[in-house]
């Protein structure tokens, strides 16, 4: 799946597990790609289901609670 600040490969039937993949095209530095991805795992509730996000250079740019929202918004549309 892909939204306008990540993709998403998520998978329905595992333990619920997470990770993030940032990746040297979405900064060069490490300490921008570690902070993003602390980020987004203190947003990521718990899951009965695998996810695999892709952030994009666009979710540099949003503040925490913005991150925080558009993790509960694809948290709500992968659970239905």
């Amino acid at each position: 799946l892909s939204f306008s600040y990540f993709s998403v490969l998520y998978y329905p039937h595992f333990p619920g597990r997470v990770a993030i993949v940032t990746s040297t095209k979405l900064s060069k530095s490490a300490v921008v790609r570690n902070r993003l991805r602390r980020q987004i795992y203190s947003c990521i509730p718990k899951s009965d289901f695998d996810i695999i996000l892709f952030p994009k250079q666009s979710m540099l740019k949003l503040s925490h609670d913005q991150i925080s929202s558009e993790i509960d918004s694809l948290v709500s549309k992968l659970s239905h």
